[in-house]
């Protein structure tokens, strides 16, 4: 989820909770700005490409693992 700001593009995300009409929102990981509003289907589109994104890095890791064995 990168160039969401010019200043925190480079900083990890962590999606966070949401405020009246917001349903979530998004804050830099390291100095816990807010950067942006999510509408619910942003939401949804956001932590599906977050856990299609961890499942990925589990799969490097086991071949990782089995090469080393």
């Amino acid at each position: 989820m990168n160039n969401l700001s010019t200043k925190h593009n480079t900083h990890e995300v962590e999606i966070g909770a949401g405020s009246g009409p917001h349903y979530a929102s998004l804050r830099c990981k390291d100095c816990n700005v807010h950067i942006a509003w999510l509408s619910k289907s942003q939401y949804f589109i956001a932590v599906r490409h977050l856990t299609f994104a961890a499942i990925n890095e589990l799969k490097k890791l086991k071949k990782l693992t089995k090469l080393k064995k």
